[in-house]
């Protein structure tokens, strides 16, 4: 793909704008990218490299995020998943892949089994099914330090980030943290009790598309555990799994050019 097809705008959803990354492709399927908590649309630049030549590519900013809106409230997930089916509608287009890291996983779940005909292949990318209490810690680590002065946001995600990272990249996260809405970081939280497995599960047996989940090594630092990977394996008989050995959550990052296969695979487009 040419730097010069990357297009960057802002997409009205009908309740609010959303900065969009883009790349258009005449006559090719929609591909929509959904990052996870505090990321923004650029962390897919290495997998747009790698597929703007096949699909047309959408990524915002979700609300809350970087340039796009920051409403006050609605964070949970069918509001995030409203925003992707209002910008399809603004755009024009009546169906999409949609692909997620993380919460952006799991807003494409939501997706894909409330708004069904508009969602064609659904991709997960280590979603956080069951965040316990180690999890809630984190994200209430984090919330910690977007409150904080930059200073102190930055020493507690230099801390955190100890052991996997470089100053630059802890530069990076602190100002992306601190250019993410105190309501989104507040809303997954909420989401993080003890029933969202089961919420998660009753989701995916809904969903009626082929589906592609992703797994990072627990080992390496996935969220997702072998033993809820079988169980929505089995809820869900379209799933397929791949598990992707010494890889951390970020699949998308650290593993760009299996990533995009397995999309390919997914999508009929190998």
């Amino acid at each position: 793909m040419s730097a010069g097809q990357l297009k960057e705008r802002t997409v009205s959803t009908g309740s609010i704008d959303l900065y969009v990354a883009m790349v258009e492709q005449s006559d090719s399927p929609t591909l929509v990218l959904l990052h996870g908590l505090y990321d923004r649309w650029e962390v897919w630049s290495p997998l747009i490299d790698q597929l703007g030549d096949t699909f047309s590519v959408i990524a915002p900013d979700l609300r809350g995020h970087a340039r796009s809106d920051h409403p006050d409230s609605g964070y949970e997930l069918a509001d995030y998943a409203a925003d992707v089916v209002g910008m399809l509608d603004t755009l024009g287009i009546t169906q999409a892949i949609v692909a997620g890291h993380s919460l952006g996983a799991l807003i494409g779940l939501v997706a894909a089994a409330d708004h069904a005909d508009r969602v064609s292949h659904l991709v997960m990318i280590d979603p956080p099914l069951r965040q316990g209490e180690q999890g809630r810690q984190l994200l209430e680590i984090l919330l910690e330090a977007r409150q904080g002065e930059p200073d102190e946001t930055y020493q507690l995600i230099s801390e955190l980030y100890a052991f996997s990272g470089t100053e630059q990249d802890w530069r990076r996260q602190t100002d992306w943290l601190r250019a993410t809405s105190e309501a989104a970081l507040q809303g997954m939280i909420a989401m993080s009790d003890d029933a969202a497995f089961e919420r998660y599960l009753s989701l995916i047996e809904r969903v009626t598309c082929p589906v592609l989940l992703l797994q990072a090594d627990p080992m390496s630092g996935g969220v997702v555990s072998d033993a809820d990977v079988a169980e929505a394996q089995r809820r869900q008989p379209l799933m397929r799994q791949v598990r992707v050995p010494d890889t951390g959550h970020s699949v998308h990052q650290d593993a760009p050019s299996l990533t995009a296969r397995e999309i390919l695979s997914l999508t009929g487009q190998e």
